[in-house]
């Protein structure tokens, strides 16, 4: 559960991020604006995918000398 909430606000700050910067490029050059945003919205969720997973990886626990194998 704790990685598809991650996942879900990963996307929401790149997609943020991602409209901005076509915005920016949709006034600047009209004709490339939709699918600089298009094909930066389709990475954001694959990146973003790969983003949360090794944000909510378990953390190596550090072994102590002499205890038990688990």
């Amino acid at each position: 559960m704790v990685l598809l909430l991650v996942y879900v606000a990963v996307v929401l700050v790149c997609d943020v991020l991602a409209y901005g910067l076509a915005y920016y490029i949709d006034k600047t050059f009209p004709l490339i604006g939709l699918p600089t945003f298009l094909a930066l919205f389709f990475a954001v969720l694959v990146i973003a995918w790969y983003i949360a997973v090794r944000i909510t990886e378990p953390k190596a626990i550090a072994k102590i000398p002499g205890a038990p194998a688990v």
